[in-house]
């Protein structure tokens, strides 16, 4: 008589717990992403700079950033990065375990390959 009323409870706490992330997990979450410098030339370094803030108690176990960057920037080896390039753009992925209140600054190397790159934050 209790395997049953466990197998319920179990899953109506699974159910509790996602509704809450369903509704709660992308609020109070900021990210931004800047370069060190704002131009550079064929073989100069640049740092990619990504900041997320977790502003609540809720913790995020699994969060994961992508981005298209220009294939001109040629990105450094990480645990937490992965780089999949094409033709004309590259994709950029990070990935994160954020705390509740917890403020991440993770900066990337990376190198210019061809001509000169211009960077801005939109």
């Amino acid at each position: 008589m209790s395997l049953p009323w466990f197998i319920i409870s179990t899953l109506s706490l699974l159910v509790i717990v996602s509704v809450i992330y369903q509704r709660n997990a992308l609020k109070k979450l900021s990210y931004s992403r800047y370069f060190s410098v704002s131009a550079v030339y064929q073989g100069e370094q640049i740092e990619m700079v990504e900041e997320i803030v977790n502003r609540k108690l809720l913790p995020l176990p699994w969060l994961r950033l992508e981005s298209s960057i220009a294939r001109g920037l040629e990105f450094g080896s990480q645990d937490n990065l992965g780089v999949s390039s094409g033709e004309i753009y590259q994709n950029h992925i990070s990935l994160f375990y954020l705390r509740s209140y917890r403020h991440i600054s993770a900066g990337i190397r990376s190198a210019v390959r061809s001509g000169a790159c211009s960077a801005w934050n939109r």
